[in-house]
């Protein structure tokens, strides 16, 4: 019982690290926002997210959950850049309907 609690002390500990890590990168590309970077760097931010939320819950070697999610991770923020603004919100909405039954 003891060596699980240690594992899992060790694995939150490499999560804040990570945590901390994509913080520090994330703060400068908030500042140079306007540029296409930033769309570029949320993408693969968010492709991360998704990553560790799909191996926390067990389903990151699913192809038919996992590539869905991973493919949509990278389009919103991208799109969100690239739509116009009367088209944005409706692009949005739809998505987020497609992400709510995952």
């Amino acid at each position: 019982m003891a060596d699980t609690f240690f594992r899992l002390v060790e694995i939150m500990k490499v999560r804040t690290i990570t945590a901390a890590i994509i913080l520090a990168v994330t703060i400068p590309i908030l500042i140079f926002s306007k540029y296409i970077i930033y769309p570029i760097a949320l993408a693969v931010i968010a492709l991360a997210a998704v990553f560790e939320l799909l191996r926390v819950i067990g389903v990151h070697r699913t192809w038919i959950v996992s590539v869905p999610a991973y493919l949509i991770s990278l389009a919103l923020p991208l799109a969100a850049y690239f739509v116009t603004e009367s088209t944005r919100v409706l692009y949005l909405l739809s998505v987020s309907a497609v992400i709510s039954p995952i």
